[in-house]
């Protein structure tokens, strides 16, 4: 059986980006005035990144535990 072609219909849409968190300016500060790293900013960001990381992964393993947050855990990764 051959695999069906899904069509997309594509419309133009205008997308803004207000950094109401200062995500731009917490990055601006991984690098100093002569464009060198600077490794503790970078640090916290990863440290960040992985505390937030474990939190979802917690939140699926408690998902396979339960239908009912399993199925509602695969909607927030589908959307």
């Amino acid at each position: 059986m051959a695999k069906q072609k899904t069509e997309y219909n594509y419309e133009n849409r205008v997308v803004a980006f207000v950094d109401i968190l200062g995500f731009k300016d917490i990055l601006s500060k991984t690098v100093d005035k002569d464009n060198n790293d600077v490794q503790l900013q970078i640090d916290r960001i990863t440290d960040a990144y992985h505390s937030m990381r474990d939190v979802w992964d917690l939140d699926e393993e408690l998902s396979n535990e339960n239908p009912d947050l399993k199925k509602a855990y695969e909607e927030i990764k589908t959307n």
